[in-house]
């Protein structure tokens, strides 16, 4: 592993902790929209949480993927998700009460 003074070393791959939690159920945009929780609204056709995951999947240094979400029923109804999860390309993580723990 690299120094602090050297950088990260760029041949080790990572995995991307990706927090999808939500500071309370009622959400009023989420609401608004009619989205099932926040990280799933839409925006110009695709859910604001597919378009992270598909960012870091570009990234050469990413290789692995955990989402903490308070919700992980709801990603099986997203199918750019669904399908993720399905291969183990995404993995979930429960969130808890507080982005710490």
């Amino acid at each position: 592993m690299a120094s602090p003074a050297q950088g990260p070393d760029t041949a080790v791959p990572y995995t991307a902790l990706i927090l999808a939690g939500r500071r309370g159920s009622d959400d009023p945009l989420a609401a608004a929209t009619g989205a099932p929780h926040r990280a799933l609204l839409d925006v110009a056709g695709t859910p604001m949480l597919a378009r992270v995951v598909s960012a870091l999947e570009a990234c050469d240094r990413v290789s692995g993927l955990t989402v903490s979400i308070d919700a992980r029923e709801l990603l099986a109804g997203v199918p750019e998700l669904a399908a993720r999860l399905d291969t183990g390309r995404l993995s979930v993580l429960d969130s808890e009460s507080s982005p710490s723990r």
